[in-house]
């Protein structure tokens, strides 16, 4: 964002902050409230069955049933076609979801693969194009593979489920760390945004991570079993990672860390010192 961005130190967080705005406090707020009331009233679409949350759990599709409920109150009767255009609107979501993200990660990883963190391949553009057209490949075939894997049954699909869920918690702790390691001594920043905020997030991202396997676990058997081939992957995706970085090190000399980079940038090289190392 920050290469099309006209003022990109003010807009980026404004965008950063007002999406999690949008996301968190207005949609995620106001719909756990909104899904709790409508569950408790449940037992009316179905009055002969269960009430509450035993009839969302019984329920091959709650949010459906919710929905169909709903819309045969407003929309006299018509709860079917209502829940179909909820359905229809979910899948668009999806797509777009699905769009974005690897979207993002080709960027990640282009970028990865020019500064070699990852195989050069990565970062090569297309002659015409000019897009990242290696990283895109690699990425589609990668998730083509995932996917494939994923709906071959509920077991598979739920391994992808919490590979993603553990990757996600796992990716923004590390950064929230990151984030305190890389400005730890810098001169000028920010406690809130560099100690504060990180740390919380870095604890909330731990905790959560911690209770989806401990909810996991402690579910049926075949769930048991899905939550540990789902934590191998992770844990050996974690591992290789690891390894491709202290590959490199060894390889090119280029530490993990970078010291050298970090006085420079925090002002704590002098010229006259950087003109004796050269």
């Amino acid at each position: 964002m920050g290469a099309e961005t006209k003022n990109p130190k003010r807009d980026i967080p404004r965008g950063v902050i007002l999406s999690l705005i949008i996301q968190g406090v207005i949609f995620y707020f106001i719909e756990y409230f909104a899904a709790n009331f409508v569950v408790g009233d449940f037992s009316k679409a179905n009055p002969a069955g269960p009430a509450g949350f035993s009839a969302a759990a019984v329920s091959a599709a709650p949010i459906g049933d919710i929905a169909k409920y709903v819309g045969d109150i407003l929309f006299n009767g018509n709860g079917t076609l209502f829940a179909i255009i909820l359905a229809a609107n979910v899948v668009i979501a999806l797509v777009g979801t699905a769009l974005s993200c690897l979207n993002t990660g080709v960027r990640v990883t282009y970028a990865m693969g020019k500064d070699d963190e990852l195989p050069a391949v990565f970062g090569f553009l297309h002659g015409r194009f000019r897009t990242p057209h290696m990283a895109v490949i690699v990425l589609v075939v990668v998730s083509a593979i995932v996917g494939s894997y994923g709906v071959l049954s509920t077991d598979n699909l739920l391994q992808v489920i919490l590979v993603s869920n553990i990757g996600t918690f796992l990716l923004y702790g590390m950064t929230c760390i990151v984030t305190v390691i890389a400005f730890a001594g810098f001169p000028g920043r920010n406690v809130f945004s560099t100690i504060i905020a990180p740390v919380l997030g870095a604890i909330l991202n731990i905790l959560m991570l911690v209770f989806v396997l401990y909810y996991a676990i402690i579910s049926a058997a075949n769930t048991q079993r899905d939550t540990i081939i789902a934590g191998c992957f992770s844990l050996a995706f974690l591992v290789i990672g690891f390894v491709i970085l202290f590959v490199r090190q060894a390889v090119t000399g280029v530490r993990v860390l970078h010291p050298e980079d970090y006085k420079v940038k925090s002002g704590l090289v002098t010229a006259s010192a950087d003109a004796g190392n050269e």
